[in-house]
């Protein structure tokens, strides 16, 4: 599908048939390397690409109808825009702000892609052997534990990272670990008393009393694009009033007001809404819609 017709199908008011479209762009400029042939120009690229990364990370919050493309997307699918692509540590711009280390989007979003990509072959397939279990879980835990050891890069005096970007990256990194525990989670509902793997339920709130504040901080900056992903992550991962409170409260102070920011809000309403009118204490508490998957339910039905 060529961008003219991804774009002819759908409502090109919208920003995300644009980013959708421009994959198609980044695609042919992988594959043929001699499009890029000065220095800067490969350092360009890949600064970019870190653009259109985490603007497609906030833009999955989209409806299907929104787009009305065939192309597959969502917020529990890396793969469709980076997951498959070539990691971007390799450009300039990478390598000398975050060294061997890598930048976190392109040193993790690919395997955790990949990894998404597997569990849900697994599942469709049927296939819920003891073997298939272990080879799963192995993947989740080295993963998990590569986030939890990522580090900042040290200062580097070429390119200094400021306090917001690395307050950012330490809530993308947050965001990345607790994005992969929900999907590890072998369900769409959560029982919110913690009875169903306590421990990896125990880490996502430690890690969201930790970042919460952090997260609402960087509003209103210019991190406001780079953070709505983790936004939607940490919020749909939210069950006490004051933490709602908290994330909304900064999100109503965002200087740009673009429709997708919009959007992100009003799902994490609708998420947020769907806890309350169960209630705690309900016998339906422990099937609310949780984390990442009921997000993710909650657009799939169009309730947005």
């Amino acid at each position: 599908m060529t961008c003219t017709q991804l774009l002819s199908c759908a409502p090109t008011h919208l920003i995300f048939p644009h980013l959708v479209a421009s994959r198609h762009l980044i695609c042919n400029i992988l594959s043929a390397p001699s499009l890029l042939t000065e220095p800067r120009h490969v350092s360009l690229f890949g600064y970019l690409f870190e653009l259109y990364s985490v603007r497609v990370l906030g833009g999955s919050a989209h409806r299907p109808d929104h787009t009305e493309t065939r192309v597959p997307y969502g917020i529990l699918g890396l793969d469709f825009f980076l997951g498959s692509l070539a990691s971007t540590t390799q450009y300039p711009f990478y390598s000398a702000t975050f060294g061997s280390a890598g930048h976190l989007l392109a040193a993790f979003a690919p395997p955790v892609a990949s990894f998404i990509k597997l569990q849900s072959q697994s599942f469709q397939q049927g296939d819920r052997s003891d073997q298939k279990a272990d080879v799963l879980r192995t993947i989740y835990e080295s993963l998990a534990y590569r986030l939890r050891e990522w580090k900042l890069p040290q200062a580097n005096p070429d390119f200094d990272i400021s306090p917001a970007r690395a307050t950012a990256s330490t809530i993308y990194q947050n965001a990345l670990l607790i994005f992969l525990h929900t999907v590890y989670l072998p369900m769409n509902t959560i029982n919110t008393s913690g009875n169903v793997y306590p421990g990896i339920i125990a880490e996502i709130q430690m890690r969201v009393d930790i970042c919460l504040p952090l997260l609402a901080s960087l509003y209103p900056s210019r991190m406001e694009g780079v953070i709505l992903w983790p936004c939607m992550i940490f919020g749909s991962c939210l069950r006490k009033q004051e933490d709602i409170s908290i994330l909304r409260s900064g999100m109503r102070q965002a200087r740009y007001k673009l429709r997708t920011v919009r959007w992100v809000g009003e799902i994490l309403e609708r998420l947020w809404s769907q806890g309350s009118a169960i209630g705690p204490g309900s016998d339906m508490e422990g099937t609310r819609l949780w984390g990442p998957k009921g997000l993710a339910k909650i657009i799939a039905n169009g309730d947005n």
